[in-house]
Parts: structure tokens; C-alpha cells; sequence
């Protein structure tokens, strides 16, 4: 981050970030992660043709500390105890928490900001991505653990608007869901104070017919663990390829559809 940040990045940064009045929150794993992975491309995009043509979705983002001023602006306070429970009690609780989550309501400032980026968005379709403080660390992968949902983005500025605060709000109560939990108290991460972040992006694709996907979207690995012929290298790395929005490059199922190219 050193070698590629400079301070002029964080001007264009702020314009879309979107939190607290008074607020400190951090911008989260995956979000951090994505801006630094996009300022390494654009280097290499200088000295290398081949990638002249990688275009970058357009992203906002929702602070840290953002959940943690809805939950007090609720009264949910003690939704924190949640992950003390035994598993069976959360996963019993998580869909009753979820509707809760999912009608209350955001603070005045927030909900500015979301129509800030609602409008700059105009009718595409958006991701609502999860973005916590664990998420993408040192040591710990947190992957698929926590939400990400699909907005269509269709309709009136206010049903939008609407449409996008409860994509947020399922995201945050996804916090508290039981897979994440468990993962937390496996590596004694439980009384770490969990914050979310939210990364929202456009979501590139092709209208066919009534339908909105990418073409395809996968994951690339640098190295590789899973040699199918003696001719192929570790260090080659690896893409996983799959064809639509990307959930079975990570997802995986058995009878599935992904390219594997070394």
C-alpha cells in the first residue's frame, strides 16, 4: 500500500464515502483490498499494452462505523450479545433479527448519502457487498461468510433508495448469522468488536431480455494446488472461470460448470 498510495488518491476516495457525520469507521477488508489491487493494475497498465483495455466498476462506500451508529439509532444495543448463544439458539434467532434489521430505519445523514449514490448510479444494477474489519485479514479468509446482495436498481428514486437501504441493513444483520460466529469463535476472534463496512458497485453486464449478467467472472489464484497434468507448475497460478455473476467461482457444488485454466 506504501509503494502504490499517494495522499491525492484519498481527494477522489471521500467524494464517495458515505458515513457518520462525526464518524472515525474504516472502509473494511474488501473494500481496502479492491483499491489496492486497482492502483497496482493501473501501474502495470502504464508499462504493459496487454492491459490497456481492464476497466474498474464504479464503487461507493459505506464506513465501518456506520452499522454501529444504525444499531444505536435503533436501540438494537443488545444485538451484540447474539454471538455469546449457543449456535442452534443464533440460528434460531438470525431470520427473526434479520426482519428486525430489515425495518429499522437510518439515521438522517446516511440516508442523504445513500441517495447520493443512488443518484450517481442512475437505473444500473448494483452489488451490495459486505466489507468488514476481518474480512480479506492476515490468516483468517472470512469468504462467503457474510452477504452480498443484487439490487435490479429499477423503479422511482425512492423505491431505489428504499431497495438499497435493505440490501444494507440484510448485510448488516448478516453479522450476526451463524456461520461467521462460529468461524470467529474457531480461530477466538468472538470478543473482537465486529464492524461492517459496504462496498457498492456497479455491476458490469449485458441486458438479454428480461435478465441482467456478466458474461462471466471467476478467480484467479497465484498459485496453484491443483495440478492435473506433470506439465503444469505451481507458480503458474490458476483461474477459475465461470459463465454470469461469479457466486460459483466460490460456491462450489458438485456438479458444476467452472473452467479451470492453468
Amino acid at each position: 500500500a506504501k509503494m502504490f498510495f499517494d495522499v491525492a488518491d484519498f481527494d477522489f476516495l471521500l467524494e464517495h464515502v458515505v458515513g457518520p457525520a462525526q464518524g472515525t469507521g474504516k472502509l473494511g477488508g474488501k473494500s481496502s483490498g479492491v483499491l489496492l489491487a486497482e492502483k497496482i493494475i493501473k501501474e502495470e497498465m502504464k508499462k504493459d499494452k496487454v492491459l490497456k483495455d481492464i476497466a474498474f466498476p464504479k464503487s461507493w462506500y459505506l464506513t465501518s462505523d456506520s452499522i454501529l451508529s444504525f444499531i444505536h439509532y435503533n436501540d438494537l444495543d443488545e444485538t451484540s450479545h447474539v454471538k455469546y448463544l449457543d449456535p442452534i439458539e443464533i440460528r434460531q434467532e438470525q431470520p427473526f433479527l434479520e426482519q428486525i434489521f430489515k425495518h429499522s430505519s437510518f439515521p438522517y445523514e446516511i440516508v442523504e448519502g445513500l441517495r447520493r449514490i443512488i443518484r450517481d448510479f442512475k437505473d444500473r444494477p448494483i452489488i451490495v457487498r459486505s466489507s468488514s474489519l476481518l474480512e480479506d485479514n492476515f490468516g483468517y479468509a472470512f469468504s462467503g461468510k457474510y452477504k452480498s446482495l443484487f439490487v435490479p436498481n429499477l423503479g422511482t428514486e425512492e423505491e431505489r433508495l428504499h431497495a438499497l437501504m435493505d440490501a444494507i441493513a440484510e448485510v448488516y444483520a448478516s453479522t450476526f448469522s451463524p456461520d461467521p460466529i462460529e468461524y470467529r469463535r474457531e480461530r477466538g476472534l468472538l470478543d473482537f468488536n465486529e464492524e461492517m463496512g459496504i462496498l457498492i458497485q456497479e455491476v458490469v453486464g449485458t441486458q438479454v431480455g428480461p435478465y441482467f449478467t456478466p458474461t462471466f467472472a471467476g478467480v484467479a489464484f497465484s498459485r496453484n494446488e491443483f495440478r492435473w497434468s506433470p506439465r503444469i507448475s505451481r507458480e503458474d497460478g490458476m483461474i477459475r472461470i465461470v459463465p454470469g455473476l461469479g457466486t460459483r467461482a466460490v460456491d462450489r457444488m458438485g456438479n458444476d460448470y467452472p473452467i479451470l485454466i492453468s
